[in-house]
């Protein structure tokens, strides 16, 4: 029934003439080829697609069933077909012989209306029929531009339950001699999924060698215990597409403030002019700092570009059947947007270019302009650890800019891969050129021995991706081909690295026992100071290895700060681990934190590693520093969104000696950091503050990205202040007065309670510390709301490296209200270098805790207050109390409670309750005998 309805549906629309012509006239880009894999891609038939090549192999077993396979396949269905078939060929030829249906008998059917069915109805695909073991396929070489990008889109679906495969497709860029150049795979498809959408389309680099194109293939087991699955693929399109380039004028990404940043958009292979190209600048807070629309100019002569395409031999040069567009449509063009004046910080330059008249393409190109602040500091605790055997970075990026790009992060060593292939001697001298190099400029090279170079894989059976442990497992082997690279790099190198630090543990297996043996033999034979380390997951409960020296730690979730304090503070206490581990600085996930947080959470597990007693003792890494979870560093080098905060801080704890912190609510988490006597102070909240205190004459203020952030200085009545305004990134303060921040460490308030007793003078402790060799002297003032007015300063002074406590007569008001009330000391000190104020903060216990009072009120029947006073005995000893309760405006009102031993209650009226709404409620209690007065005072709000 569903084919009559399309039959019907056919008919019609071939009768009125109405195009048949597939998807191919839908889309929009250059397909260049496509593979339906029907009775034109089939001409033996026999379920092959024509000039399709099988791999063949150990891992890829000729039983495997691979073929083209109709969806259609049943006998009802074909006959069904057949009668269609039959049915439109007789109404066409009716249609155009002006006659009726039943007068016609067709010879042959329309070609359009076959290649219709075969795609809508029969629908042939391609079919792997899994049985273990992997399967692959690769199409005929294809010639192709190399000033233009290839992609590639197809169909897939899987049958495979028990997850036992994968299924992807690949695009194969190769050179004149069939070398490859590059590689872009789809996703991949496992279990059970029905028809969908697989494609590769992105801007891959340039790359002149680029000649013909090739697809593959492959189902792939996912484990060893993988057996049967089912897995198809289609409607296979090598699709074009304009090469789009948008860069700024300097390769790695890296400005100074006042210079000026160019963005050059270059496009080629256009097939559809654009005049125009709105362009847009964002800084790392996602505003649009600028916008622009600039002119995109044609080239001279770009109508008349090379396209560089090769012959193949026996083969078509170049087919389009979906549109017949040739190369001298095509065209180039550029413009240019010349930023200046721009502020310290990480921008992403966005544009967008019609790519055909339906698709439209985002370009993005990243950079960052940085301030010169800490020039030239190295800090040796932090380093790089840059799985290059794993993910190579771009070709450009050799030794020397490598080497500029560690200066300019301030990070001091780092960690890379060292095996090499002994018979290949150009390498080793490659790799021992490059560590002098580094080291020689004062950056330490941790050697990672971790897979195999290309080269000798094939020697390695066991050997899996990423996986160290089964590259290693064989002393045999490792004697043969990692003993000369070891002696080569033992020369150089003291530390010796088995796996990357995503490896954790497998060096503690008991059967990796003999193999981390064998390797311990050979360092310690090739240098007696070498010592070798190892990944551990500190989560996880093993043994140390005894041929491990360090252990580098590494878990799936970042430890805290807090966290990996009380393991260092564990390790120092244990003397059977002589060495402290090494840390991780990554970067938490950007899949699952924002840019705040992670910059929040990234400078406290940095200034985590200053602090006593472990500062300089620990070395902390950030590993994959390239990896788009990371993002400190893009594949090319340059700098991602993480870069800034990392070089800021990096610079900012170089060589500091951590005093500690401010005790000082106002300004949240922070540190103290002094360098070469001069002093600063790290701020990175968790909240958002508005600090108003003294720091210095003298302060400068930034933010973790570079940008200046205002210092308002004020002169109260107690003393000159700043006021600063910490937001959403941690806030650097330079030139600080040291004397002020020592002097505010070493001072607290030791009184936590005072009673109000009327006419009984009270004392307000405070401890004062000095830590220079000379004294110091000045005055004390309390401030706080429970006080009288007439408060007068208290004078103290302290001998050199000397610590007093200052007893400070205070008076209390007798109104004021019982409970936490805040205070502050303000001391005014004669500094070395003039004036100084600094202020104490705390909260006083005002008026007994051994009594307590509650009042609450609600309105009557009659609209009257109705004032409840609730008195609890807290401490256990009985008390009396005369109690008021007075509203302005009207008359007050007495009760006494006497002998209150446990709870008491007590119940006031007022008229007129609408009248009062906004009046304070005052309930004053004056304890009989004693003269303790206890204040509470609760405004009536509705």
């Amino acid at each position: 029934m569903r084919l009559r309805w399309i039959a019907t549906a056919f008919v019609l629309s071939g009768c009125v003439g109405t195009s048949v012509d597939l998807r191919a006239a839908e889309s929009k880009l250059d397909v260049v080829h496509r593979w339906d894999f029907g009775a034109n891609e089939d001409a033996k038939a026999d379920r092959w697609p024509d000039d399709w090549t099988r791999r063949t192999g150990v891992q890829y077993p000729k039983y495997l069933s691979i073929g083209i396979t109709r969806r259609a396949t049943s006998k009802e269905d074909l006959a069904e077909i057949e009668q269609f078939r039959r049915t439109f060929s007789q109404w066409s030829l009716a249609w155009k012989l002006k006659k009726f249906p039943w007068q016609i008998t067709p010879e042959s059917t329309p070609k359009e209306f076959d290649q219709w069915l075969e795609r809508s109805v029969l629908n042939p695909y391609l079919e792997f029929q899994m049985d273990g073991g992997a399967a692959e396929i690769v199409s005929p070489l294809l010639p192709v531009e190399r000033d233009s990008v290839y992609g590639i889109h197809c169909q897939g679906m899987a049958n495979d339950p028990d997850l036992g495969y994968e299924l992807s497709a690949t695009l194969t860029l190769l050179d004149r001699d069939r070398k490859v150049v590059l590689e872009r795979s789809t996703r991949s498809l496992r279990g059970v999924e029905n028809w969908q959408s697989l494609t590769t389309n992105d801007q891959y680099p340039f790359d002149p060698r680029v000649a013909f194109a090739q697809i593959r293939l492959r189902v792939a087991p996912l484990n060893s215990k993988a057996f049967r699955g089912r897995f198809g693929i289609d409607a296979i399109e090598l699709i074009r597409s304009p090469r789009l380039a948008l860069q700024v004028n300097k390769p790695s990404g890296i400005f100074r403030v006042g210079e000026k940043v160019i963005v050059q958009c270059t496009a080629t292979g256009m097939t559809e002019l654009q005049s125009s190209l709105d362009l847009q600048l964002k800084d790392h807070t996602g505003r649009i700092a600028r916008r622009a629309t600039k002119e995109l100019e044609p080239l001279t002569g770009s109508n008349a570009m090379a396209s560089h395409l090769v012959a193949l031999d026996n083969s078509p040069a170049h087919s389009s059947p979906s549109r017949g567009i040739g190369k001298a449509d095509r065209w180039q063009g550029e413009c240019r947007w010349e930023l200046e004046g721009l502020e310290p910080g990480y921008y992403e330059v966005r544009t967008q270019l019609e790519r055909s008249r339906a698709d439209r393409f985002e370009l993005i190109d990243r950079f960052v302009v940085l301030t010169d602040t800490n020039t030239g500091l190295i800090n040796n605790q932090i380093g790089l650890s840059i799985p290059e055997d794993r993910v190579p970075f771009d070709r450009s990026l050799d030794k020397t800019r490598w080497l500029e790009l560690l200066r300019e992060m301030h990070v001091g060593r780092i960690k890379l891969p060292i095996w090499f292939d002994p018979r290949d001697v150009d390498a080793g001298a490659e790799l021992a050129s490059r560590i002098d190099q580094f080291q020689s400029s004062g950056i330490r090279c941790v050697g990672v021995i971790a897979t195999p170079p290309p080269s000798l894989i094939p020697f390695f059976p066991k050997l899996k991706t990423a996986d160290t442990a089964s590259s290693l497992e064989d002393p045999h082997l490792t004697q043969s081909y990692l003993d000369p690279v070891i002696q080569s790099m033992c020369s150089r190198l003291v530390h010796f690295q088995l796996g990357w630090d995503d490896e954790t543990d497998f060096a503690n297996s008991p059967g990796f026992k003999p193999s981390l043996e064998a390797i311990e033999k050979t360092v310690k034979r090739f240098g007696q100071d070498v010592q070798l380390i190892a990944a551990h997951n500190p989560v996880v409960e093993v043994d140390d290895a005894p041929s491990i020296d360090t252990w580098q730690l590494h878990s799936p979730v970042a430890m805290s700060s807090s966290e990996t304090k009380r393991l260092l503070t564990n390790r120092q206490g244990d003397s059977s681990r002589p060495s402290l581990p090494w840390l991780s600085v990554t970067p938490i996930s950007q899949k699952q934190y924002g840019l705040e947080t992670r910059v929040r959470d990234l400078t406290e597990r940095m200034v985590m590693l200053t602090e006593s007693p472990w500062n300089g003792q620990v070395i902390a890494w950030a590993f994959d520093p390239a990896s788009e979870n990371n993002a400190i560093l893009s594949s090319a080098g340059g700098p991602a969104e993480m870069f800034i905060p990392f070089r800021n801080l990096a610079s900012t704890l170089a060589s500091v000696q951590n005093l500690g912190s401010l005790p000082t609510a106002r300004l949240g988490r922070n540190a103290v950091l002094v360098r070469d006597d001069q002093a600063s102070l790290l701020i990175w909240g968790p909240q958002n503050v508005q600090a108003n205190l003294y720091l210095g004459r003298n302060i400068r203020a930034r933010d973790l990205w570079g940008r200046t952030v205002p210092v308002d200085n004020k002169r109260s009545s107690l003393g000159p202040i700043q006021s600063i305004e910490i937001r959403d990134w941690p806030v650097v303060i330079e030139g600080i007065d040291l004397y002020a921040a020592r002097w505010r460490m070493g001072m607290s308030i030791v009184t936590q309670k005072l009673d109000v007793v009327v006419g009984r003078e009270e004392f307000i402790e405070v401890s004062f510390e000095n830590p220079f060799p000379f004294p110091v002297s000045g005055t004390l003032l309390p401030v706080c709301s429970a006080l009288n007015d007439d408060q007068s300063v208290e004078r103290f002074q302290v001998e050199a490296n000397g610590m007093e406590k200052v007893a400070i007569p205070v008076r209390l008001s007798p109104y004021a209200n019982t409970g936490p009330a805040p205070i502050e000391i303000v001391a005014s000190i004669e500094g070395p270098d003039g004036p100084v104020t600094i202020t104490a903060e705390d909260e006083l216990q005002i008026g007994s805790d051994e009594f307590e009072f509650e009042v609450s009120y609600n309105v009557g029947p009659d609209g009257e207050l109705i004032v409840e006073v609730e008195a609890i005995n807290r401490g256990g000893k009985p008390g009396s109390f005369d109690c008021y309760v007075k509203i302005p405006g009207r008359t007050r009102q007495r009760t006494q409670i006497a002998n209150l031993t446990d709870r008491s209650r007590r119940t006031f009226v007022f008229e007129d309750a609408s009248e009062l709404l906004g009046s304070t409620i005052w309930l004053q209690c004056e304890q009989i005998g004693d003269g303790r007065v206890m204040n509470k005072r609760v405004q009536v709000t509705n």
